[in-house]
């Protein structure tokens, strides 16, 4: 999901609709992007559930970054963090509101919190996969600071705008098809928290754009097929298609 420019600041508005009998609230916490209500069926405490289900291992603590999740100094996710803050200080969501670098946070915490990986590049290439995209960093400036092995992830995540939009599609998949599994392991979890960002469409576009970002998510489930031995991959495949599956059914 492309940002937007900032032109007013606000604060994060607590943001939610009804369809098809499903109620979504949307929030900055990641958790609480999980507050929707199905009527008759306890839904969301189930979706929180996922990622123990999914595997054998216990429920990580998931109070504070610092756990071994984001590593115990945080170094590395600190300057992430910083760095991402600096690249997308003047765009938005489309709330037009919520600061852009919320959603990058975001996708870290789903790869650290709730996919329960603690991989270095996985993290921060979360944090910085759209600043090639994005904004006017490049390839050099993410390789110098971060790494190689960062700047190929978040390389991988990077769409060719030149192109025209089915060839630049079918390009991203095959280039994100031939990276290391970190790169797949940050597209499931763009696309879960894009998914938790329904509630940003406004009534015109909400159908068609939800539509859009299922299907995104759908290409990102196919890519990670040959990953299923890498435990954090495998947990959040099953994470997002219960998510899309969610998502589908209430919109019927």
């Amino acid at each position: 999901m492309r940002p937007t420019r900032l032109h007013t600041q606000g604060q994060h508005p607590v943001r939610s609709f009804t369809r098809g009998g499903c109620a979504i609230v949307q929030r900055f916490q990641m958790w609480d992007c999980l507050d929707g209500i199905m009527p008759g069926r306890e839904v969301m405490p189930r979706v929180r559930d996922m990622s123990h289900a999914a595997s054998n291992t216990p429920r990580p603590d998931v109070g504070i970054p610092g756990s071994r999740h984001l590593g115990a100094g945080g170094a590395y996710f600190q300057e992430a963090v910083s760095y991402a803050s600096r690249a997308h200080r003047n765009q938005v969501r489309r709330d037009g509101k919520t600061p852009y670098v919320a959603h990058v946070i975001r996708v870290a915490m789903t790869v650290a919190i709730v996919f329960g990986c603690d991989d270095p590049v996985a993290i921060q290439s979360a944090i910085l996969h759209d600043t090639i995209e994005d904004t006017t960093t490049d390839y050099e400036d993410i390789s110098q600071r971060f790494g190689v092995d960062v700047a190929n992830c978040v390389s991988a995540l990077t769409k060719n705008m030149a192109l025209p939009e089915v060839e630049r599609e079918r390009e991203y998949d095959a280039r994100l098809a031939r990276a290391t599994w970190q790169a797949r392991l940050v597209k499931l979890a763009d696309a879960y928290d894009n998914l938790c960002d329904v509630a940003d469409f406004s009534d015109d576009e909400r159908a068609k754009k939800t539509g859009d970002a299922i299907e995104r998510a759908r290409r990102a489930i196919n890519l990670t097929r040959a990953d299923l031995s890498i435990p954090a991959v495998a947990r959040g495949r099953t994470l997002l298609e219960q998510l899309v599956e969610m998502l589908v059914g209430s919109f019927k």
